[in-house]
């Protein structure tokens, strides 16, 4: 049995929106999954980290990327950006629906096909180190009950968005949130204008109609205020910030205020819409971290807790929540070296990406020093010698 200790931890963010902040300044982990957090923890046996009185906190996940499984995409490359995700912090991937693809096609079996073949890649490859969760079949007319109990059997956890294909209304997209909900497939939806050619625009008495799971990039200005309120305050859907085209700053600010009223933090999750025409977002979950906080004046540990937990209770995911059972999926991070803040919090409050110094994924370290793709931080967490952990 292998098993890493962290110690010496500043400040502990969970991701758990229920409880964001721990009490707690080490963290036990065995074979990968964390077994015990608590006040000085020992363990004689286990690789030890000295966290330096930094921040820990779980990796980040962006709620919403659109994969592909070909080296060559027409609109970016579509494996070797996920490196840099990963090695900012960023290693849970939800695909939003393979739609980069050259001649992907658009009927019943074919969708389901591809749906298929993409998951069972994405189980076995982990560009970067990323845990990628793709296989999000695109909705189209014709997908029947049995597709989706299928898809639920190979482990697939959602759909692409409503909107990337034909089924767009509540007569046609409507059974399939039921056969999602039924069989534990989570279905998305777009919102407001189109970005992708072939696509449909998704207004708020659609959406409404179709009651998806989670609502994708809310806040990018395609629905008006009074729209996001009837979509927090009639469904019980997931609302996600999203860094395409950068988030609309009135817009971003708006749904904040909405879902403070309506205590449903646990409601918002983080993505980017990778790529979608505008480019890729290595630090892109960070910055809608930095600007919900910077602008919109979220608590960090709620920010924190968006961008990691809340996406991962969204799709059944056992990591990016620092919970004991789950995943060691860790960032240990600080100021970035030079800033006028000395903590993560403060980071964030003044819009600043901080500066990591490990990522851990499944217990182990994936990335430190200047493998990591931010900024160096003021302090780092440093491996101990065994003669130090015995001492």
């Amino acid at each position: 049995m292998s098993k890493t200790l962290i110690n010496n931890i500043g400040c502990l963010y969970s991701g758990d929106i229920a409880q964001p902040v721990l009490n707690a300044d080490s963290l036990l982990i065995e074979d990968g999954v964390i077994t015990e957090i608590g006040q000085g923890l020992t363990a004689t046996d286990a690789e030890t980290y000295d966290a330096s009185g930094t921040t820990l906190m779980p990796c980040l996940i962006d709620s919403h990327v659109h994969v592909a499984i070909s080296e060559w995409a027409p609109r970016q490359s579509a494996m070797k950006w996920l490196n840099a995700y990963a090695a900012s912090g960023i290693t849970g991937i939800i695909s939003a629906g393979e739609t980069h693809i050259p001649g992907r096609p658009s009927d019943p079996q074919g969708v389901k096909a591809l749906a298929v073949v993409t998951r069972k890649i994405f189980e076995k490859l982990r560009p970067g180190g990323a845990k990628v969760y793709a296989g999000a079949i695109i909705p189209v007319v014709g997908l029947t009950e049995e597709d989706f109990e299928d898809l639920a059997d190979i482990g697939v956890r959602q759909t692409g968005e409503f909107g990337l294909g034909n089924a767009v209304d509540p007569e046609t997209a409507g059974p399939m949130t039921e056969w999602g909900r039924k069989y534990g497939v989570r279905t998305m939806c777009h919102t407001g204008a189109t970005f992708l050619a072939g696509s449909a625009g998704m207004n708020v008495d659609r959406i409404l109609g179709i009651k998806p799971d989670v609502i994708c990039h809310v806040a990018g200005g395609g629905i008006p205020v009074d729209g996001m309120r009837r979509l927090v305050e009639e469904l019980p859907a997931y609302m996600e910030i999203c860094a395409v085209n950068r988030p609309n700053p009135q817009f971003m600010g708006a749904l904040i205020d909405i879902l403070r009223e309506n205590n449903a933090f646990s409601r918002l999750i983080l993505g980017t819409d990778t790529p979608s025409g505008y480019g890729v977002f290595p630090h892109g979950v960070w910055e809608v971290m930095t600007l919900l906080c910077g602008m919109c004046g979220l608590e960090p540990e709620i920010a924190v807790a968006a961008g990691s937990g809340n996406t991962a209770a969204c799709y059944g995911i056992k990591a990016n929540m620092i919970r004991e059972s789950y995943a060691a999926d860790l960032i240990l991070c600080d100021a970035p070296l030079g800033a006028q803040q000395d903590t993560v919090a403060d980071c964030l409050r003044a819009g600043t990406v901080p500066g990591v110094s490990m990522v851990f994924v499944d217990g182990n370290v994936l990335v430190s020093g200047d493998k990591v793709n931010t900024a160096p931080p003021k302090r780092a967490a440093v491996k101990q010698c065994p003669e130090k952990v015995r001492s």
